[in-house]
């Protein structure tokens, strides 16, 4: 398994009761360009995706996650090339641009 690369701090998905799902879509992978206002400053945070980690330890590229179960299908609504990857159990890193 590869190391990660970023400075901030490993989320552990610990509450077993709470299941994660993440989906990836190229489609909103290529709308990453998020602004972002912080004291009165404007910046671009270009967010392509994010590395979680699933169960069985295999890393998987997700760009949205949610507890809700319906994520799949709600996705796939807004995102027609919108793929499950299954559940997810810990933040790796996000790649940007």
């Amino acid at each position: 398994m590869t190391e990660p690369t970023s400075p901030h701090k490993i989320t552990l998905i610990t509450d077993k009761s709470k299941l994660y799902y993440g989906v990836y879509s190229f489609e909103q992978e290529k709308l990453g360009e998020i602004k972002i206002h912080r004291n009165g400053n404007s910046e671009c945070r270009c967010t392509r995706y994010n590395i979680y980690e699933k169960e069985d330890g295999t890393q998987v590229n997700v760009t949205e996650v949610s507890r809700n179960p319906n994520l799949p299908t709600d996705h796939k609504s807004r995102f027609k090339d919108s793929i499950f990857v299954g559940k997810v159990v810990k933040w790796i890193k996000a790649v940007t641009r």
